[in-house]
């Protein structure tokens, strides 16, 4: 249910806040079930959304003092840098790769450890920051695997075998006091759950 401080907030401003947070490509239906939850269903919906992602799109393209645009594929929408700033971002990525991993990285591998398989929203609810660029570095450096769900646009995270081999562990179990930071790791998903029933 709406809160009454959401209801002042416009379409635009809600969709531009779900592809922040969320941090990686998320379809239009499930944006649509997000944004019209306590609405019925009717066509009219999808044509308000287009309109506010087009209006979106455009705001991002016209104003020169933003990095960001809306990026749109197979019906998914993210929201990444601009493309004239690949250079920088490579460079960002590059040094990322090259240096021991982050305290970011090494926050996201442990929840990732302890927690996988996970969805990235948890990830994100966990540290309280959003964690796409840990997470991407992770994956190139070939310690975590992306797997989908049955919704395709639900990824789970989850130690790659290669990960485990570099622990010196034959299985996650055998990781230093498993047990006991699973259950941590399980604790906060039940708080972010429970805070989220609708």
């Amino acid at each position: 249910m709406e809160t009454e401080n959401l209801k002042k907030i416009s379409l635009i401003s809600k969709i531009e806040g779900i592809l922040f947070a969320y941090g990686e490509a998320i379809s239009k239906d499930k944006l649509i079930s997000l944004l019209f939850v306590e609405k019925s269903e009717s066509p009219d919906l999808e044509l308000e959304f287009n309109s506010a992602v087009t209006e979106l799109k455009l705001k991002y393209e016209s104003d020169s003092n933003s990095g960001l645009c809306v990026l749109e594929s197979n019906n998914k929408f993210e929201l990444v840098a601009k493309s004239e700033l690949g250079p920088i971002i490579n460079s960002l990525i590059k040094n990322e790769m090259e240096g021991d991993l982050s305290e970011s990285a090494l926050e996201v591998l442990s929840i990732i450890v302890y927690g996988g398989p996970i969805e990235k929203h948890l990830i994100d609810y966990i540290r309280g920051v959003n964690s796409s660029l840990a997470i991407k570095n992770l994956e190139m450096r070939g310690l975590v695997e992306k797997k989908s769900q049955e919704d395709k646009s639900i990824f789970k995270y989850l130690p790659s075998t290669d990960l485990i081999c570099r622990l010196g562990v034959s299985k996650l179990e055998d990781t230093p006091d498993h047990e006991r930071f699973k259950k941590l790791v399980e604790s906060a998903k039940a708080n972010f759950l429970s805070q989220n029933v609708k």
